[in-house]
């Protein structure tokens, strides 16, 4: 009869046991860096077409990118891009760019378009993640052509570094998303200087 009292109290103190916590997968983005002005955009601006960036195949993947040592890398399996990250970057380029131009007319190529581009931005990254303990480097090439003959006006290879503030994954993000910033402000600069040069014709 003890024993009885003593597994009925072990059967029941089981139940109190909860489940096994959930690991779940944290999904990430990115995010524009440039504030949003305090009127419309204009619909008389800059027009940019924006081409997809090209991102290199160990980018191509759902998971974060981590650097390790010289030669390698290691995947952050519990954290997945939110879509593809060829999409998600060109986006926020084309965001930041639209802002710091001040247009309405800054867009990536749409099936369709009868748009008439003044520029078109042609980018290549050639590396974009975190050391394991520094910072988010954002290395590319580029080119800025004209929108109808498509000739090559300007050709540069630049790098970001910027330093991840704070632990865990959306501080990383945020260090990300302040290099693709970085990066259109360099280029909207070198449209800016073109724009003087084709209105005074």
């Amino acid at each position: 009869m003890r024993m009885g009292v003593v597994m009925a109290g072990l059967l029941l103190g089981g139940c109190t046991v909860g489940p096994e916590p959930v690991v779940e997968e944290r999904f990430a983005t990115l995010r524009a860096v440039e504030p949003w002005p305090q009127r419309e955009l204009s619909q008389e601006g800059v027009a940019l077409l924006v081409m997809p960036l090209q991102l290199p195949p160990y980018l191509n993947r759902p998971e974060r990118v981590v650097e390790v040592g010289e030669y390698g890398h290691r995947l952050v399996t519990r954290t997945r891009w939110s879509e593809p990250l060829e999409s998600l970057t060109t986006r926020v380029l084309e965001t930041n760019l639209s802002r710091l131009l001040d247009s309405a007319r800054v867009m990536r190529p749409t099936p369709g378009s009868r748009s008439k581009p003044q520029w078109v931005l042609d980018a290549r990254v050639l590396r974009f993640d975190r050391a394991e303990a520094g910072d988010v480097v954002l290395e590319a090439r580029w080119r800025l052509l004209t929108g109808a003959q498509r000739k090559e006006l300007v050709t540069r290879w630049t790098r970001y570094e910027e330093p991840v503030e704070g632990w865990g994954g959306q501080a990383t993000e945020a260090a990300m998303s302040q290099a693709l910033g970085a990066f259109a402000r360099d280029i909207a600069e070198v449209i800016k200087g073109f724009e003087p040069a084709r209105s005074s014709r």
